[in-house]
């Protein structure tokens, strides 16, 4: 059940969801756009000359790195990760791809009669969200996949799933520390497209009884009648039990599958013959098999505790504590299980005893019960639960071949022992693919596709990892404890495990790791070590086994519990870990557009806090969504302010007697007008101007219309019923500067300031760079300021043609396209040329090194510092800017 605590009564009482418990955890925020995802963190540069940045960010935040996480496949293993790294990972993008049209995994495939786990119920369950409404003790594949579903749907864990997707090729790239993958997506009309994804982190969940495996049987193609795979679902679908009564069946087979689907088709079928090449060791059944429904005391280690009764399952209702005690006792005799698998361990002895008398009891006829009990010891293949197999092979219309097949034609198949058996439909339980090896090409560090390198070997890393594969982790990999206890318990373990690396790698910014080929090697030859003296080094044909080596790759060394605590916390001394570099370091622009997304998501949440509260008429969510609109009006209205003072302090500094001199090479336009934001947006990234085409300084731009297409910042895509804000004065729309009557701060009215005039800021900066044109300042003018007018208009490139590109602007181009703005030419002007200045007097704080126009400059004497107002500027017009200065 994953959990080690027993609780009772209703202080530790789960919440209650019909037909569904969900356990309490500590409340917590992950809305988009709260707690980090609001939070932008900055870089400041260290040494320019070099490029490296230090980067200013809390230790332990998870906002300090965007992560996104791709698993593939929704089975028991997606669904866990789902939940988890909604819930305990904040800053990570997850997404799931799967390959069928739903979730449930293993259990969506299997529906071949009688399909179930040989697990008990109770411990087969999700830690987060367990069923006291189970049927049966042991339960079939409806009940699971129904329990599956229900539990996305409650959790609303859908949103991460793309169905109907297979990953063909995934590939690592070790400079970016990414996978790049490949998916091949099925529509509703059967045709299918090819798209790409990217991730840091990939997720294997595909399990390892997934893919089946038909048998090698020459002329099985030639059969005539049906040939089913038991895991093919759509064959099933189409099979039902109306037409089995006039067909003879054969099953091929001698694993939990083919003991399940004989029983299942034994009762509905005219004939069943059934071909064992190898026998088995059966264990009780419960009634979800058909098997005796009395407690179990066919041993004195109780192995297990019968199915469970009304009155208990009425009893785990109300006592989540007794349901808890009752799945850790069921758990607790399936790890006893583990000595009776050492030889010479006095559990040993007494399982090949008990087992013996227990088949000597269901099997009457000595022949059949000769034939039917292994040579080898109970648990080198898995035991299974076979009362009703025992029962069906000794019905009239059961035979069972102790043979192989050596050849199928059109009509039957042709037995090792020279029998020949007709029928009309024949089904593979032959079970699956389990080489380990993923079903498309997997290719890490150096080339090295795990599909290829693992046909013979899988040489995994604790179960979970491998070598040479950065950033990957497999539910589950080669020696995951599987044979015996509840396989829920391993894949929470692993789920926490990765949890534990996501975090890791956002806290120390890693680029990727993997686990060192030494320590692998090691780890095998532990394992393979531990396996002499037990009974999995006898010669049985079992899945555990790689049939062409005989090595044991299926098993760990030691109980399931054990490999809990083996991976409970990650052996970073065990990995090869690479860090993303801080020199010359790039900031992504898919970050950027990241942030853009939680500020809309941020919006668009409460949107629907608005629309719950039309509905609900709520007090508490009034009271909650007034406060966060009023945060919002004052980010509005401090952004106003900011917009006002920065006008002032332009405005305030321009020089009324300075000569209105021709700026030719920052000409805003051919005709001396100033040009539309449309017509901006369209024109080339550098565009050859003449010396002759100067900006007309007559020619101010009193249009309203165009002065708001220059001033009002691109915004974002949001309803526009989303806040109910007082509206923007149509003054303050058409121009920044305010009207007359307006308050405004004496420290920013100069001496030249004329009163009753509405200014065009975009026209007087020009005139304010033009100003600065004299001989002290003539080459500054040329190769710096007048840089930032031209890389606004006509792009950086342009700048650098024109032979302006300096330590300083080089600087500064590093910066505008690191933070992606995306503001209106009039805000990215003034931003970067503030970001220019700042840039100037860090690096050289003399008098000289600043413009004439700012080396007195009113803002000194106020308690708030122009900087000061830049930061807000930047976090509020353009939130996806990373930088600080």
């Amino acid at each position: 059940m994953g959990s080690t605590e027993e609780s009772k009564g209703e202080a530790n009482s789960p919440f209650m969801i019909p037909g569904l418990k969900f356990f309490k955890e500590p409340e917590s925020d992950t809305r988009p756009g709260n707690l980090f995802s609001e939070k932008l963190h900055s870089d400041y540069h260290n040494n320019p000359e070099t490029g490296y940045h230090i980067p200013f960010a809390p230790i332990g935040d998870p906002g300090n790195r965007r992560l996104k996480v791709i698993t593939i496949g929704a089975g028991l293993s997606g669904v866990m990760l789902a939940y988890n790294i909604e819930k305990h990972c904040p800053n990570v993008e997850h997404v799931i791809y799967e390959k069928n049209p739903t979730v449930g995994g293993t259990w969506y495939q299997n529906r071949y009669p009688n399909a179930a786990c040989d697990s008990p119920t109770c411990t087969y369950q999700f830690n987060f969200a367990v069923d006291p409404e189970w049927e049966k003790f042991q339960s079939g594949s409806e009940y699971l996949r129904d329990y599956v579903a229900k539990v996305v749907k409650k959790l609303d864990l859908e949103k991460y799933m793309t169905f109907n997707s297979r990953v063909i090729e995934a590939r690592f790239d070790d400079k970016k520390g990414t996978w790049d993958l490949k998916i091949e997506q099925t529509a509703s009309d059967g045709s299918k497209n090819t798209f790409t994804d990217d991730c840091d982190l990939l997720l294997g969940a595909i399990g390892i009884l997934d893919r089946w495996e038909y048998p090698k049987i020459p002329g099985l193609e030639s059969f005539k009648g049906r040939v089913i795979h038991s895991a093919d679902r759509t064959k099933w679908e189409q099979y039902t039990k109306d037409k089995w009564a006039n067909d003879e069946i054969v099953v091929i087979g001698s694993g939990a599958s083919a003991y399940q689907v004989v029983p299942g088709m034994q009762p509905h079928a005219k004939k069943v013959h059934s071909f064992l090449r190898t026998p088995a060791w059966f264990f009780a059944s419960s009634p979800a098999f058909g098997g005796d429904p009395r407690p179990q005391d066919y041993t004195s280690d109780h192995w297990l505790l019968g199915p469970d009764t009304e009155e208990e399952k009425a009893l785990f209702r109300k006592d989540h504590g007794a349901m808890l005690k009752h799945a850790k006792a069921n758990e607790g005799v399936l790890m006893m299980m583990q000595h009776m698998m050492v030889k010479y361990d006095p559990a040993y002895y007494r399982a090949r005893k008990t087992l013996t008398e227990r088949t000597r009891k269901w099997i009457k006829d000595d022949e059949l019960f000769d034939k039917i009990i292994p040579s080898w010891s109970p648990g080198c293949r898995r035991i299974t639960p076979g009362d009703p197999f025992m029962v069906a092979i000794q019905e009239p219309n059961v035979d069972v071949h102790f043979t192989g097949i050596s050849r199928v034609d059109e009509n039957g198949v042709h037995g090792d022992d020279g029998t020949y058996t007709a029928c009309d439909t024949i089904v593979c339980a032959t079970g699956f693919d389990v080489s380990y090896r993923p079903p498309f090409p997997l290719i890490g560090l150096d080339n090295y596709d795990l599909r290829k390198e693992w046909h013979t070997v899988p040489g995994g890393y604790m179960g979970v990892m491998a070598p040479k594969i950065p950033n990957y982790l497999m539910y589950l990999g080669p020696n995951c404890p599987v044979e015996n206890g509840s396989i829920t318990g391993l894949l929470e373990a692993i789920v926490s495990y990765t949890v534990k690396i996501i975090k890791k790698m956002q806290r120390d910014n890693i680029k990727y790791l993997v686990p060192r080929q030494d320590v692998t090697d090691e780890f095998n030859d532990h394992v393979q070590s531990w396996f002499k003296g037990t009974v999995w080094e006898e010669n049985c044909n079992a899945w555990y086994k790689n049939r062409k080596t005989g090595r044991v790759d299926a098993i760990w060394p030691g109980s399931a519990l054990h490999f809990r605590d083996a991976i409970q916390d990650p052996r970073w001394e065990d990995m090869e870990i690479k860090y993303h570099s801080s020199r010359k370091r790039e900031l992504d622009r898919k970050s950027q557009r990241l942030a853009r997304q939680r500020t809309r998501s941020r919006m668009a949440h409460l949107e629907t806090l608005v629309a719950n509260f039309q509905e609900t008429d709520s007090d508490v969510r009034f009271s909650s969504l007034n406060e966060q609109l009023s945060k919002v009006i004052g980010e509005r209205d401090g952004l106003r302010s900011l917009l006002e003072s920065l006008d002032f302090t332009i405005r305030s500094h321009l020089d009324e007697t300075s000569a209105k001199k021709p700026f030719p090479s920052s000409a805003l336009c051919k005709d001396g007008r100033a040009q539309s934001l449309q017509s901006r947006l369209d024109m080339p990234d550098f565009q050859e101007t003449s010396g002759n085409e100067a900006f007309d300084t007559a020619a101010s731009m009193n249009s309203t219309d165009e002065v708001q297409a220059w001033h009002n910042p691109e915004s974002l895509d949001l309803d526009p019923s989303l806040f109910q804000l007082p509206p923007l004065s149509p003054d303050f729309l058409s121009t920044i500067v305010p009207q007359i009557g307006l308050p405004r701060c004496e420290c920013m009215l100069g001496a030249s300031h004329g009163t009753g005039t509405t200014l065009n800021i975009w026209r007087q900066l020009n005139d304010l760079h033009q100003s600065l044109a004299n001989i002290d300042l003539a080459a500054e003018d040329r190769q710096s300021e007048d840089s930032v007018i031209r890389a606004v208009l006509y792009g950086w490139n342009s700048v650098t043609a024109a032979g302006q590109a300096l330590n300083t602007c080089r600087m500064l181009r590093s910066i505008d396209e690191l933070s992606g703005l995306k503001s209106s030419p009039t805000d990215r002007l003034a931003i970067l040329s503030l970001i220019r200045l700042m840039l100037v007097s860090q690096s050289s704080p003399r008098k000289a090194a600043l413009p004439r126009w700012l080396q007195a400059r009113p803002s000194q004497n106020l308690p708030h510092a122009i900087a000061i107002d830049f930061v807000f500027w930047c976090e509020t017009v353009a939130s996806p800017v990373l930088f600080s200065l």
